[in-house]
């Protein structure tokens, strides 16, 4: 065999390692970036309640689908598969979901089906999730839960944030077991009366709470007294706007600005929580 046909029978079979997802070839620009996840051949999946937070990726990716709770395409998007409703389910966050769909009959056996190496990416999920997909034979392609869940922890963000330079609405961290606690805190942080506090973990403003008084204090005094750490913030009037990236071992990828939110009546799963279209 020539060096000619050497060189081309190992390019053909870079090529096929590529496409399969075994390895990856240094990437210098949006176009190579473009072509490498277009010619994609790995089946991954996006599970969660419904396709919007990913919804598009399937253009660039190649061998996308979505897997969803809800179909806001009513059937007519051809990379959504929706399971059959099992009486009786009812979510209580995102990661129920989650798991719901990975255990549901229907989504087993789309998946298995399919075949390949199954990889996935979800909203949120949990170490049952991690358990579920070890079963399955799924990867998750994500940060372990234990490492998302110590990233989604407010008093853990703010203090990264700090630590890099990057400040946040003035803020202190501390107990607020009791109204005057929860003021004491503020006094010493230079904080005022009117404030914003929000518990560790929680999601779509579920857990950020507005205080001007000891009324509205009370109201909540159950969630907030409940935590050994909260985050007082002063409130202030701001222009709401949020920006995604990604690190990966190439470098960051950083999305454009969003905006704007809308909640679309009727489109959520949980009470007003996941139905931001």
């Amino acid at each position: 065999m020539s060096m000619k046909d050497e060189e081309k029978k190992h390019d053909q079979a870079q090529e096929t390692l590529e496409q399969q997802g075994l390895i990856m070839k240094t990437i210098r620009t949006i176009a190579e970036l473009r072509l490498f996840m277009l010619r994609n051949e790995r089946p991954i999946y996006f599970i969660s309640a419904s396709p919007f937070n990913l919804i598009g990726i399937e253009e660039w990716v190649g061998s996308f689908k979505f897997i969803s709770y809800i179909d806001p395409f009513d059937g007519r998007h051809p990379d959504v598969f929706v399971p059959s409703k099992i009486p009786g389910f009812k979510p209580k966050s995102i990661e129920d979901i989650t798991n719901h769909l990975l255990q549901h009959p229907e989504v087993i056996d789309c998946i298995t089906r399919r075949g390949g190496r199954p990889g996935i990416v979800c909203l949120m999920f949990n170490e049952k999730t991690e358990e579920i997909c070890k079963k399955l034979g799924v990867e998750i392609l994500l940060p372990t839960a234990k490492l998302r869940q110590h990233f989604d922890n407010k008093m853990e963000t703010v203090r990264i944030g700090n630590k890099a330079g990057v400040p946040s609405v003035p803020n202190a961290l501390g107990p607020a077991r009791a109204y005057e606690e929860l003021l004491s805190e503020a006094r010493k942080a230079g904080l005022g009366t009117d404030l914003v506090v929000q518990t560790a973990f929680g999601d779509s403003g579920k857990t950020t709470f507005f205080i001007a008084s000891e009324d509205d204090y009370n109201r909540r005094a159950a969630e907030i007294s409940a935590e050994g750490e909260v985050k007082i913030m002063k409130r202030i009037n701001c222009r709401s706007a949020t920006i995604e990236a990604c690190t990966t071992a190439s470098g960051t990828l950083v999305a454009p600005t969003h905006d704007r939110n809308n909640r679309q009546a009727g489109a959520d799963a949980l009470q007003g929580r996941l139905g931001w279209q």
